[in-house]
């Protein structure tokens, strides 16, 4: 009898009834690779789902599981971590500001409109980043 297939709604399942498990356990449950397990937490998050790492594991985030001041601060740890990784990010992004409005121009004659459109996708995610980098700092 072949396994059944683990599905991101069976990963949301799981993180609704445990308060907080590993990668490596949820991959053991399931029997199934850790890597496996990434895909289907990656693929939760692209759809909104609120779930955060902490040293404990993964969590999913509601009204109930904040309301809990240990949880409060696992937020707040986790929240404060991707604002120091967005300021690291903008340390090398920085630089490439001056570039980002005549890129679409410079990668014309070298790359299809698919990989032009790809390209600046992610420079238009660049942009907005530095700008919230920088927002922050004038705010602090």
């Amino acid at each position: 009898m072949a396994k059944a297939k683990l599905t991101p709604q069976m990963v949301l399942e799981q993180l609704g009834i445990c308060e907080s498990i590993t990668v490596a356990q949820m991959a053991e449950m399931f029997d199934c690779s850790d890597e496996t397990v990434r895909n289907r937490l990656r693929t939760l998050r692209q759809d909104g789902e609120p779930i955060i790492h902490s040293a404990n594991g993964i969590s999913l985030i509601d009204k109930e599981w904040l309301s809990e001041f240990e949880n409060s601060r696992i937020l707040e740890s986790f929240v404060g971590w991707m604002l120091a990784s967005m300021k690291a990010m903008y340390v090398c992004a920085g630089p490439v500001r001056p570039l980002l409005p005549t890129m679409r121009r410079a990668l014309g004659p070298n790359y299809s409109k698919e990989d032009r459109h790809q390209i600046m996708k992610i420079c238009a995610k660049v942009a907005s980043m530095i700008a919230y980098v920088e927002t922050e700092e004038e705010v602090e």
